[in-house]
């Protein structure tokens, strides 16, 4: 060592502090890892440990593994214990930042329980800033979206874009169905936006979230374009819901014919029918022309006997049993087919003997 450095280590000494200079052999070290900062709390850190022998392969985690019930149960249990919940806070925080993809994936499906806690606030938009992995990604958007603060809608907006994953792109879509109290340019970014995430060349399941996200906005512009996917087998269901969400008139209107063309087409979600019925107390809701339909589907034996059954329950729900009955007289003189046997329950549970 050179004198001059001896002198300055021997200075430190004196003063009471340990010498930080480096010997001819020491090796340089890198900052802790999250694993080993102080604050950690160290049944966690083992808990996270043991989540190595949870199957884990392209973003999919065996929910069912016992050391990751442990671990979660672990959290819940110290998340109630006033001393105690700080440290599970730091711990968290601490392993957003793991090296190991599975301990951010896990660390960021458990802050649920502190998601208004300033530090895991920081500690997750940090994390979402600079995370690759898709699916840690979508975990870490879910989290922070859970309060709709102007960070997560701007944030959502950039990750709903074609280039991130479809894991992603699907988690922003609904994120940005939280904001429905958005008014005038505002709304306008957020409806044109999802507008852009239902388009043929998003994945199924962004169009799904998408259509979602725009009947909890109510957003009227998007019945149109939602109307012309109720024959996309993938994402039909979901666009059904979401026009009854947006609940007008137009929506009612494109929604009846849908269900219509899919009566002609011979299949039918039940999502349909109680889309549809969803409208039953707006006074632009036509009730024996519905009431009609209903029937028709109930006795369309080729629809699945989920639809056939939901038309039943609703045909009873808006008063049709004169329908109920048209239709127990056809299941009576028929030859039995698939499905008749849950639709025959309703319809003794609907009319009785």
């Amino acid at each position: 060592m050179p004198a001059e450095l001896r002198v300055i280590a021997l200075a430190m000494m004196l003063a009471g502090c340990s010498s930080s200079v480096p010997g001819p052999d020491a090796k340089m070290q890198g900052p802790p890892q999250p694993e080993q900062r102080f604050g950690n709390d160290p049944e966690l850190v083992a808990d996270f440990a043991a989540l190595k022998t949870c199957a884990y392969r392209n973003g999919r985690l065996d929910y069912s593994c016992k050391q990751l019930k442990t671990l979660v149960r672990r959290i819940g249990v110290k998340s109630l214990k006033p001393d105690i919940r700080k440290k599970v806070v730091t711990t968290l925080a601490n392993l957003l930042e793991s090296r190991r993809e599975l301990t951010r994936l896990v660390a960021a499906d458990n802050v649920f329980l502190h998601q208004q806690d300033p530090q895991l606030v920081k500690a997750l938009r940090a994390a979402l800033l600079i995370e690759k992995a898709p699916t840690v990604k979508a975990t870490l958007l879910r989290q922070s979206c859970w309060r709709a603060t102007g960070w997560a809608r701007k944030r959502a907006l950039d990750l709903l874009g074609p280039g991130e994953h479809e894991v992603v792109q699907a988690e922003a879509a609904i994120c940005l169905g939280r904001f429905g109290g958005e008014t005038g340019a505002a709304r306008e970014v957020l409806v044109k936006a999802l507008l852009a995430a239902i388009a043929p060349r998003r994945s199924a399941r962004v169009r799904g979230n998408a259509c979602a996200a725009l009947g909890s906005l109510k957003a009227e512009q998007a019945v149109e374009p939602m109307a012309a996917l109720l024959d996309d087998p993938t994402v039909d269901w979901r666009c059904a819901s979401a026009l009854a969400q947006v609940g007008s008139k137009a929506a009612f209107q494109r929604l009846r014919q849908g269900v219509t063309a899919a009566l002609a087409r011979e299949r039918m979600p039940g999502q349909h029918v109680l889309a549809l019925t969803s409208f039953s107390e707006q006074p632009f809701f036509d009730r024996p022309a519905i009431l009609q339909l209903l029937q028709q589907i109930a006795v369309r034996r080729s629809l699945s006997w989920i639809a056939r059954t939901r038309a039943v329950a609703e045909l009873s729900r808006l008063g049709g049993k004169a329908q109920l009955r048209a239709v127990r007289v056809l299941y009576a003189t028929k030859q039995r087919s698939e499905g008749d046997d849950q639709v025959l329950r309703e319809l003794k549970r609907h009319l009785g003997q």
